[in-house]
């Protein structure tokens, strides 16, 4: 008997998001008319440290960022393929790898096997960036059962350039 409809779909929708990420649904596609400026992309990383220079273990990608300008700054996704189920995080911006002005986004949490999907908005005035982003578990958890996902931050900073 063939599924109905709605799940049908739901499917779909759901397997279609790794290539907004990875595959040819680019959304820098769906960058406002007029920007003309590419965004950057970079994987996740699970990294048990807590660092402001990006992930120094590289051995297991979790996931992908995505950084995307608009007329009024940054839009962002962070793509969690194997994070901790059922677990809360939330996003961190960091201006170079200092972790000069942090901006601190709440409310991403995993299903059970490990998927969230985190969408931001980020002002930022004309000119270029180099941003660190960091998927962090939210401190008001307890620590997860595996200390390599207590963070999980792309390798080096990406650079944007806004409008």
């Amino acid at each position: 008997m063939p599924l109905p409809v709605l799940v049908r779909i739901s499917i779909a929708l759901l397997a279609g998001l790794p290539a907004l990420f990875t595959g040819s649904r680019d959304p820098l596609e769906a960058a406002p008319a007029g920007v003309g400026v590419l965004g950057a992309r970079a994987p996740l990383f699970a990294d048990g440290s807590v660092s402001c220079s990006g992930a120094d273990d590289l051995s297991q990608m979790v996931g992908i960022v995505r950084l995307i300008p608009t007329d009024g700054g940054l839009r962002f996704h962070a793509l969690l393929l194997h994070g901790a189920p059922n677990w809360d995080y939330y996003v961190e911006l960091s201006q170079e790898g200092s972790c000069k002005l942090p901006v601190k986004f709440h409310g991403f949490k995993t299903d059970a096997n490990g998927f969230g999907l985190f969408e931001g908005q980020l002002t930022l005035a004309p000119g270029d960036y180099d941003l660190l982003v960091d998927v962090v578990s939210d401190p008001s958890s307890q620590v997860p059962p595996d200390p390599k996902l207590r963070e999980i931050a792309p390798a080096q900073l990406l650079h944007v350039t806004l409008p």
